[in-house]
């Protein structure tokens, strides 16, 4: 064990080393134990959609959204644009600055978007994504591990635990795979403040992970820096290391700047979102755990009674590792009271984490506490293998025994009382790890003697042989619903493409197809319709997507929800002009083939001006007849009297050359949604931009108006303003890295002066 280290010292965190650690060192280079991490990691992160369901990384969200917007973002990156400001054939799901869990200004994201859409395989796609980021999440829990002290064999035991904590594998890597690909980044983030904070790495190395974390988008990464930062500050204020502390506040400030850019949009469009009212305090008790349910946290096999999007909870969502509780009997004590000082931020994160975890439902922005469990288990995941480091109490070796058995049969009893139906299979986990707990209690006892060795292959084989038993009990998250939509996106392409033209529209309804997917011939199901974002992963240009934000007076005129889902109202309001004048919305939007699903809307007149070039018994297809004026543009409609002599547009501009104005004021509709961020000038002079009744994009032209070129632009609110503040939290990251030289410069000019 290493001797203490005073703690304004520097050095204090350099990781300890154990004898018979340091008696192999020799023998192992340096990269080798991360790079076994990462290994197993990845071969672990294959097991659930091999033993388990092969559609495990394609539940709920990532089935409708992140992995087919994932596609089309990756086509459009291959396209030339990058960042991909507006996809206005996205429509409601098309801002995807306003959206921000895309996270369009990180680069590793783009590189996952490209991969993404080369791969034909939308299921093999999520593998690879979902198992990339549980090996980077493996990976900075490592590096976090041995920056606070940890040895290497009990670091590689947390790091490997980690991407398989319950929440961590059945929700986000299953699901949501903006929350995944957050909280991978928080690790290293922690890890990379830490270390700048105490001028062991350069601060633009800090902050360059730091702006990661924040353009990933997902709020919750971003609350996780925050957490995170102010748990060094009070360790650093603790221990009296005011210059650690200094540099931390200067580089959180630098990162900070980064904000902005990321979440203004979000900010200014929220107020016309159709979530716009997400923000507050209050508790409806969905997706909560309460205190009891955390005496679980080593139980493979326990269900906590938390309400689900799907009833009841069908994923252990609360395990955290099967070895923490029997654990705690064998951890010295005196040992870790010596280290808490200077490691201080494990326990203010920890406990930060642990009031928000069994907090309200919602506070502010923040929803769901479930969401946040990986984030306790993260700085207590860090101190059990800074505890393991410290070295194992071998005394009293019965009542320590007992001690571990009685809370792996305690979490048993857990598991039966919550679900007692599942009785064979809460006696195979706890055979499982009381096994297991018998093993590390003789691997314990020999440590002194044997080294880590056999605790650490007792605990890494452990973690396999559990995770192989929950995804045979728990083959896939039922609990976050399921769409099983095609995979193959060459097959869906060649199935919708040549029959779903032009702009598409689609009024089905996609929840009662859902609840038809557990009888025979499911797939059948989506022969003729599809969900979600599913129609960009295949290059149709569908209305119909999923949009976490939504603009409320368009989806509300189409009757459209979050997942694209609509009703038969939405379908008639189509018909009905928007405005005074104008045309009705399908010309306005310059739809060019509506698809119906007969169960939905009933009777199906042909509209004039279309035909019906699809009729069975289940879908009727309807395509407009003739092309849209101004082909280039997404104008689609222009005030009587005013001649258009030519129009083109790309994602986020429109040009309009207008040869003839009339007298009055003029109005010009464009078949895009009007987002905050739009500016028009006529000839160099600003116009007004608003939107029509159903939320489009309209330009008004005062009275008077002479012919002219007019230019339509988007860019997201505070965009350059954004900017500027990340280019200035670049500079000064900048000067933080370069201060410590010029300071070293000026003292060697001083002392040679003298």
């Amino acid at each position: 064990m290493t001797s203490s280290v005073s703690a304004s010292d520097d050095t204090l965190a350099e990781p300890a080393v154990t004898p018979a650690e340091a008696s192999s060192q020799p023998r192992w280079p340096s990269w080798a134990p991360p790079l076994a991490v990462c290994a197993f990691t990845a071969l672990l992160g294959l097991i659930p959609p091999t033993v388990g369901n092969t559609n495990f990384y394609l539940r709920g969200d990532s089935n409708t959204q992140f992995m087919p917007t994932f596609a089309r973002l990756g086509d459009l990156v291959r396209a030339g644009n990058w960042p991909p400001l507006l996809d206005p054939a996205s429509w409601h799901g098309g801002n995807y600055p306003a959206e921000a869990l895309f996270g369009i200004y990180n680069p590793i994201n783009m590189v996952n978007w490209v991969a993404v859409s080369m791969i034909p395989n939308l299921q093999v796609a999520a593998t690879v994504v979902k198992v990339e980021f549980l090996t980077l999440l493996a990976l900075g829990v490592y590096l976090l591990c041995r920056e606070y002290g940890a040895a290497r064999w009990a670091s590689s035991i947390a790091a490997v635990a980690a991407p398989f904590v319950g929440f961590t594998l059945y929700w986000e890597a299953a699901s949501w795979a903006a929350g995944l690909i957050a909280f991978s980044y928080v690790p290293y983030a922690w890890w990379a403040l830490r270390r700048v904070a105490r001028g062991q790495m350069n601060p633009l190395l800090g902050f360059l992970v730091g702006a990661l974390t924040v353009t990933q988008g997902n709020p919750y990464g971003v609350l996780g820096l925050a957490v995170v930062g102010g748990g060094l500050l009070v360790e650093f204020v603790v221990s009296r290391n005011l210059a650690a502390a200094r540099r931390l506040v200067l580089l959180s400030l630098c990162v900070a700047a980064v904000i902005p850019l990321v979440f203004w949009p979000v900010v200014v469009t929220s107020a016309l979102a159709v979530r716009g009212d997400l923000a507050g305090i209050r508790n409806t008790d969905f997706m909560s755990p309460n205190l009891g349910d955390l005496f679980g946290l080593s139980s493979p096999t326990f269900l906590p009674g938390i309400e689900a999007f799907v009833p009841p909870m069908s994923a252990p969502v609360v395990y955290f590792a099967w070895f923490v509780l029997p654990l705690l009997p064998w951890l010295r004590g005196a040992a870790i009271r010596s280290r808490l000082r200077q490691s201080l931020a494990l326990a203010v994160v920890a406990s930060i984490y642990f009031l928000l975890v069994i907090g309200p439902t919602a506070v502010w922005l923040f929803r769901w506490p479930l969401r946040l469990t990986e984030y306790l288990y993260l700085p207590l995941g860090v101190a059990l293998a800074v505890a393991m480091t410290q070295g194992f109490a071998t005394d009293r070796v019965k009542a320590r025994t007992a001690a571990s058995l009685g809370l792996v049969g305690f979490g048993f009893f857990l598991a039966w009382a919550q679900r007692p139906t599942m009785l064979g299979e809460h006696l195979a986990a706890f055979a499982l790890v009381a096994v297991l707990t018998g093993a590390l209690v003789y691997a314990i006892r020999g440590f002194q003697r044997r080294g880590p060795a056999l605790v650490l292959a007792v605990l890494q084989a452990g973690t396999l042989l559990v995770l192989l038993l929950q995804v045979q009990v728990f083959p896939e998250n039922d609990s976050a619903g399921e769409w099983d939509f095609p995979h193959s996106r060459p097959q869906l392409s060649e199935r919708f493409a040549s029959r779903y033209t032009g702009t598409v529209i689609q009024f089905a309804d996609l929840n009662a197809i859902q609840h038809k997917l557990d009888k025979p011939g499911r797939r059948s199901l989506w022969r003729n319709f599809l969900g979600g974002s599913m129609f960009h992963a295949i290059g149709v240009d569908s209305v119909n997507t999923y949009s976490g934000v939504g603009l409320e007076a368009f989806t509300d005129r189409l009757c459209m929800d979050f997942k694209g889902d609509t009703c038969e109202q939405g379908y008639r309001n189509l018909w009905n002009p928007v405005g005074p004048g104008q045309s009705n919305l399908a010309e306005l939007m310059k739809i060019d083939t509506v698809v119906l699903d007969r169960s939905l809307v009933a009777p199906i007149k042909t509209p004039p001006g279309w035909r019906a070039t699809v009729q069975t018994q289940q879908v009727v297809v309807l395509q407009h007849d003739s092309p849209y004026p101004w082909p280039d543009s997404r104008l689609s409609w222009v005030s009587p009297g005013t001649t258009v002599a030519n129009a083109a547009g790309t994602a986020t501009q429109e040009t309009v050359e207008l040869s003839e104005v009339r007298a009055g004021t003029t109005r010009l509709v464009f078949a895009r949604l009007g987002w905050p961020g739009y500016s028009a000038e006529l000839d160099g002079q600003s116009v007004e931009v608003s939107r029509s009744r159903a939320g489009l994009l309209a330009v008004r032209l005062p009275a008077g108006t002479q012919p002219g070129t007019l230019v339509v632009t988007f860019r997201p609110p505070g965009f350059t303003v954004g900017l500027v503040l990340s280019a200035l939290g670049l500079l000064g990251a900048a000067a933080l890295a370069a201060w410590p030289e010029l300071r070293r410069r000026r003292s060697e000019s001083s002392g040679s002066a003298q």
